[in-house]
């Protein structure tokens, strides 16, 4: 069974504290429980089966380069 979801892109979608306003839906107050690490690109929401509403944001991250070490890890 796939739960009901919706995909907003650029355009479709404004991000705000603490609103969302996505088009033809209009503005939803959110909880968030982390911040965004950079501006999103499109935005999925799902419907759950305890009927709750979650959205899940794209966003472009880079990897931080980490500085190099004489340690060494072993995995077995």
């Amino acid at each position: 069974m796939s739960l009901p979801t919706a995909r907003f892109t650029k355009g479709g979608f404004k991000v705000g504290q603490p609103m969302v306003y996505l088009a033809r839906i209009g503005k939803l107050k959110i909880l968030w429980s982390m911040e965004r690490p950079a501006i999103s690109s499109s935005v999925t929401v799902v419907k759950d089966s305890a009927n709750g509403y979650f959205l899940s944001f794209v966003v472009e991250v880079f990897p931080e380069v980490l500085p190099k070490t004489d340690n060494s890890v072993g995995i077995d």
